[in-house]
């Protein structure tokens, strides 16, 4: 528990240290032109969801009210671009009264260009969420009610070698923490490197190397990966990218075995370590459309991911799309979808089993009677088969959501 609390320090203490780095830099650079944004937002969400629990056999439902006033601050001097926004989201269910909440989600990034060749700069966040659908769309995983505390932070390094030639380092911790023992906490450490070339004057050639570390309370987890590809402009409006290549990953976990002590004539229990290891295939595969009325974008990946509140990582495959659409000047449509399949690579005990497929359709609607007030109508179809345990999962909600928005240095 003191190794976790310290842990929590330190990330703690690196946020602020980036927050204090990031207003102290932005202050020193008074005598640049300087870009300020200031923007207070206050959005009231009401929404019916049939079945809050995500439960296949008794299905709950409930209305649930959502406030979230917010701020956010922006600064561009030319070298230096700082921002810090902060959101409150007040949770009320009508009948579930105790589900309800105050999540809180805080973040700041920092950007500064030292030189004409080197790029600096960083961010750092904290979120503390209790919704059971809040990853669903990203990951395609549902979690429980259970408070989620979760830090992050990351820094990088970019330096142009040449004209066509760049390099890149980066840096990333995480953390997620619950409040139910139900629920597995972890941390996880990434780190970067990656090598740009400019092929053409339309297309970039990269090639990446990850190492990542995540670290549960019964499993450790190494993963080494490299990917080489290119991103390129076809058209105007028609962009691509591509990334193939492989892993090697490493789960580890203490246990023990029984030997006979020669000896002593007695049987005694002996610590072991665990390893396992696989190779595996990676890829990235996106496009995306920009129009004058009518834009999309679709993205396809495979690769090792972090479950959270599960015991281990999860080896999986993504397809997310979003297609938007600008009808007149007041009005808006705009449909995201997202197929996720996730299967646990280790088998292990002291493993999580993982084998579920997720499908999740949002079209929604949005009309701007004026340069701070528009309103939303969405409707949001889950659908969640777990092989595990052979259950398929259905969740409907229908939400209409109201946003003012005012930029006080516009």
């Amino acid at each position: 528990m003191w190794c976790q609390k310290r842990e929590k320090r330190r990330l703690l203490d690196g946020a602020l240290f980036l927050l204090g780095a990031l207003f102290l830099l932005v202050s020193a650079e008074a005598g640049w032109c300087v870009d300020d944004s200031l923007e207070l937002s206050l959005t009231a969400r009401g929404e019916y969801n049939d079945n809050i629990f995500y439960d296949e056999t008794d299905a709950i439902e409930d209305m649930i009210t959502t406030l979230m006033p917010s701020v956010q601050f922006r600064r561009d001097t030319g070298r230096v671009s700082a921002s810090f926004r902060g959101r409150l989201g007040l949770v009320y269910y009508h009948d579930n009264d105790d589900l309800n909440e105050v999540d809180q989600f805080y973040d700041g990034s920092l950007r500064f260009v030292a030189t004409e060749r080197l790029t600096v700069g960083g961010s750092a966040s904290y979120d503390r969420d209790s919704r059971r659908d809040r990853d669903v769309a990203d990951t395609g995983l549902v979690l429980g009610s259970s408070v989620r505390e979760r830090q992050s932070g990351n820094a990088f390094l970019n330096y142009v070698l040449s004209e066509k030639n760049t390099v890149g380092l980066s840096y990333a911790v995480s953390r997620d923490d619950f409040e139910d023992d139900e629920f597995t906490d972890f941390d996880s450490r990434r780190i970067g490197a990656t090598f740009s070339r400019l092929l053409t004057p339309d297309t970039t050639g990269q090639v990446q190397f990850y190492y990542d570390r995540y670290n549960y309370p019964t499993v450790e987890v190494a993963n080494y990966s490299a990917t080489f590809g290119a991103s390129t402009r076809l058209t105007e409006v028609f962009t691509g990218f591509v990334y193939l290549g492989g892993r090697y990953t490493e789960n580890s976990y203490d246990d023990f075995r029984f030997e006979f002590d020669g000896e002593t004539g007695f049987i005694t229990r002996v610590p072991i370590t665990v390893t396992s290891d696989l190779t595996a295939f990676v890829g990235q595969l996106g496009f995306s459309y920009g129009g004058e009325f009518t834009s999309w974008q679709m993205n396809l990946q495979h690769d090792i991911q972090p479950a959270s509140g599960r015991r281990n990582t999860t080896n999986r495959t993504g397809l997310s799309t979003s297609v938007k659409r600008r009808f007149t000047e007041h009005l808006y449509g705009h449909v995201d979808g997202s197929f996720y399949y996730n299967q646990s690579d280790d088998e292990s005990d002291q493993a999580d089993e993982i084998d579920e497929w997720s499908l999740v359709i949002q079209p929604q609607i949005r009309y701007r009677f004026n340069k701070s007030l528009s309103m939303d109508l969405a409707y949001r179809m889950t659908k969640i088969e777990d092989r595990t345990d052979e259950s398929t999962v259905d969740s409907n909600i229908v939400q209409l959501r109201l946003v003012w928005q005012h930029d006080f240095f516009e």
